[in-house]
Order: C-alpha cells, then structure tokens, then sequence
C-alpha cells in the first residue's frame, strides 16, 4: 500500500494490521463523502432564508460548518463573540421566524444549562444551509 501526503510517500506491506485500518478509514471516509454528496436540500430552510436577519444567518452557518457534530454553546458563543442572553436571543428570534412561516426549526440544542448544551441541524438542513450562505458571500 503506498500512502502520499503532500511531498512525503510512504509504503507500507499489505499484510500488516494497520493497512487494513488505513483501509477501513478510506473506506468510510469515501462512504460519508458519497452520503454527503447524495444529501437533498432542505426546501423549509430555502424558504426561510430570505426572511432571516443577518445575526440568525450566521448562527445557521456556524452550526451547520460543523454538521454532522454538535457545536457546543460556549464555543458558538464566541464564534458569533455575543454573550448567552444574546444568544438566546438570536436562537428564540429564529424560533419565532419558522413559526411565523409555519416552518420547522432547523436547528436542535440538547443540554440543561450553558456549560453542556450543544446545537445541531440535519444533514439536508446543513447542506441547504451552507449552500445558501455561499451563494449569499459571493
């Protein structure tokens, strides 16, 4: 098995343990990629987007970059650099948006309290999401 990085190439014999473990990780590397590739955008997220304030955009987008993980509430806090009542603030805003819209929220928090909550979206709302906000950058 010969493996490159970069400038650096390394072989490595086919019968040791740990080829089959890089294999394994290619393996699902490329199994996500092909899952993430065949995702669909999300139409409720599409259909919320133009309604949004700039502040709930950019809560969406630093949740989503992190999709398929949970970002958790203190480091989205400083990402968007607003305090927890700010925070709640954007999160409660947006909630009252999708309302109004009659769409579902995307974004799903699990936790009790600041220091073990953590946001989260779906995989189609993430893809609808990161795509909205590039297209909106350029």
């Amino acid at each position: 098995m010969r493996i490159i990085d970069g400038d650096k190439k390394t072989t490595i014999p086919r019968d040791k343990y740990y080829a089959e473990a890089i294999r394994s990780i290619i393996k699902a590397f490329e199994q996500e990629k092909a899952e993430n590739d065949n995702v669909p955008e999300q139409n409720d997220v599409k259909q919320l987007w133009p309604n949004l304030q700039d502040a709930h955009k950019k809560f969406l987008y630093i949740i989503a970059r992190k999709s398929p993980n949970r970002i958790s509430q203190p480091i989205l806090e400083d990402k968007l650099e607003v305090d927890s009542n700010d925070l709640r603030g954007i999160h409660n805003g947006l909630a009252r948006i999708c309302k109004n819209h009659e769409v579902e929220n995307p974004v799903r928090s699990i936790g009790y309290n600041r220091s073990n909550r953590q946001y989260y979206v779906d995989a189609s709302a993430a893809k609808t999401i990161r795509s909205l906000w590039k297209r909106e950058q350029q």
